[in-house]
């Protein structure tokens, strides 16, 4: 539990962990660090929205992978952020994530249950063999 007026996310893996651990009132963080190498199956299919599918199918097997598991990393830091607002399991195809180069990236919500408004900013970088994502979700009151 964390007090009033403080947000935090945590994430981990074999040999690395993250904290993130902000102050603010009325939004929320999450984090999320993956190995950056492409595992032994396609994830894409569970992971990707159609939109998703269709802006990546241009790509190239190798960099598809790496995109692919950046957006998985992305939309877990989204769910860590977004959770303490909707309080139920957000499934991958709720979201579309199109990054760009500056290490930010487009977040778009489809809530099956319609929650929100909501506004979301993520950011992401890779180094060191990983790819360390973070989020912040908020209300908003422009959908």
């Amino acid at each position: 539990m964390l007090p009033s007026g403080i947000s935090g996310s945590i994430t981990h893996k074999e040999r690395v962990a993250a904290a993130l651990v902000v102050r603010g009132e009325g939004f929320r963080v999450g984090v999320d660090v993956e190995h950056d190498e492409a595992g032994p199956q396609d994830i894409a299919s569970r992971v990707l929205a159609d939109d998703e599918v269709t802006e990546l199918a241009a790509h190239d097997v190798t960099s598809r992978a790496r995109e692919v598991l950046l957006r998985f990393s992305a939309k877990e830091a989204i769910y860590k952020a977004l959770d303490p607002f909707v309080r139920r399991y957000v499934g991958f195809k709720e979201v579309s994530v199109a990054t760009r180069d500056d290490g930010g990236a487009r977040v778009s919500l489809r809530l099956r249950d319609g929650e929100g408004p909501f506004a979301s900013e993520v950011r992401w970088r890779r180094f060191d063999g990983i790819v360390l994502t973070t989020a912040r979700v908020e209300r908003s009151s422009v959908w």
